[in-house]
């Protein structure tokens, strides 16, 4: 075993070691108490020692890469502890007899310790659409000159999995009545000219709440876009209404060949409906059909959407919109601890989409940044997707500002985490069939 060891001068000690062993203790064993602490990480033990004015880390491995692997968990959650105290990574020593000297951990809070986790049980389960989405670990020095050169010459493929088109004298939508700024024809061919332009190759249709007559159009009117030539679009979230004794009905007349999962918008019906007997049992349906159920709570709703991943363990969640946080009234511990909650159930993948437009309009990179940190530190490129929201993002943003604000968020993953997060993670939660591109 080789072991490095790193000392964080600190009055909170304690508290961060205690923070620290509790989060590890959701996966593998921990014991602690407020002054030691030991935990079995899947690379070797860490031995935690907290003293008056400084927190004490040894970490141990069979070789160099399980190491790294430990150093960068132990920084990234204690990064997000605290972050208050403006830490940003800790200086991690090799014992003697290794051959190496200090060696900074790198930086603020990377993700490494995301793909760490996800191989430590938050895969997701296989009877749900029999997905498994794994993310590589790290290697050190994740901005090195090769990996930007990689990132340069072939950028990762973007899949985006939330586009709402409007086509007023086809469908009804009356929710557009009260969004002004919305209520308007948004149309594929004028989304489709940005896309290819900033590298979206995929794209997945999200219901836009339709008049419930209209569910059924809506899906048809999705499959003429699928059948165009050089379609961008490669299946629908249908919607469906999953609290009505009719949905097994429509789930069998369902084309699963365009269908490829459901949404039911959840923060306009009472909070009630998710929870009947009713509701559970058809979304208990989409499991074993193979179809994931996005979610779209509020932040304060998302204890329910515990209830309902824990009812259905066997169907697939994606929640939305990294669960509508309150971003611009700064509401971020009580969606953090919610975040925590849901990202404990295997079967939840979080979906990066939208949040600007829960920021009131007066948003910055860095302002965004403590919000996206916490989603992937909790999920993990793993178990995370990307959305644009468009044209919902449109509000205080637009599609290629989305795009590229989201890429410098995601910047210090490596390439494989990225291409997890932008595309290769919705092709195997939805199943989608790649179109062969070659011969295009």
């Amino acid at each position: 075993m080789i072991t490095s060891t790193a000392r964080y001068p600190t009055q909170n000690a304690s508290k961060y070691l205690q923070q620290l062993c509790k989060h590890f203790a959701h996966k593998v064993a921990v014991e602690f108490d407020d002054q030691r602490g030991t935990a079995a990480l899947l690379s070797g033990p860490a031995e935690l020692v907290a003293i008056a004015d400084a927190l004490t880390i040894s970490a141990s491995a069979e070789d160099m890469k399980g190491l790294i692997q430990a150093r960068f968990a132990i920084d990234v959650h204690l990064v997000t502890f605290a972050h208050r105290e403006g830490f940003s990574g800790l200086s991690w020593n090799l014992e003697p007899g290794v051959g190496a000297t200090a060696q900074p951990s790198g930086g603020r809070a990377g993700q490494l310790p995301k793909a760490h986790r996800a191989r430590a049980g938050h895969a997701l389960r296989q009877p749900a659409a029999q997905v498994t989405c794994t993310a590589k670990s790290h290697t050190p020095g994740r901005r090195a000159a090769t990996q930007a050169a990689a990132l340069k010459k072939d950028p990762p493929m973007i899949f985006d999995t939330h586009l709402h088109l409007v086509d007023r004298s086809r469908l009804s939508y009356p929710w557009l009545t009260g969004a002004t700024a919305l209520d308007r024809d948004w149309n594929y061919e004028d989304y489709e000219v940005t896309a290819r332009r900033i590298g979206i190759t995929d794209v997945l249709h999200m219901e836009v709440d339709v008049a419930e007559a209209d569910i059924e159009a809506e899906t048809a009117f999705v499959a003429e876009l699928i059948q165009r030539p050089g379609s961008l679009i490669r299946g629908a979230i249908a919607a469906a209404r999953p609290e009505s004794a009719g949905f097994a009905d429509w789930l069998e007349r369902a084309d699963l060949t365009v269908v490829k999962g459901v949404r039911r918008v959840l923060h306009v019906v009472p909070d009630a409906v998710s929870q009947t007997p009713l509701f559970r049992d058809n979304i208990a349906r989409l499991g074993k059909a193979g179809l994931p159920f996005d979610i779209v709570m509020l932040a304060r709703q998302l204890p329910l959407a515990n209830n309902l991943a824990d009812a259905c363990p066997d169907t697939v969640f994606v929640l939305d919109h990294c669960g509508v946080p309150d971003i611009a009234g700064g509401a971020f511990d009580s969606w953090a601890a919610a975040i925590t909650g849901l990202a404990r159930r295997p079967n939840v993948i979080l979906k990066l989409s939208g949040i600007t437009a829960y920021t009131g309009g007066s948003w910055t990179l860095a302002g965004l940044r403590p919000w996206v940190d916490h989603v992937l530190d909790q999920f993990g490129p793993g178990r995370m997707v990307w959305g644009s929201d468009s044209p919902v993002c449109t509000l205080h943003s637009g599609l290629a500002e989305w795009v590229a604000t989201s890429q410098a968020l995601l910047a210090e993953l490596t390439a494989a985490e990225q291409s997890a997060i932008l595309h290769t993670n919705a092709c195997k939660i939805w199943n989608i069939v790649q179109p062969d591109r070659l011969s295009a």
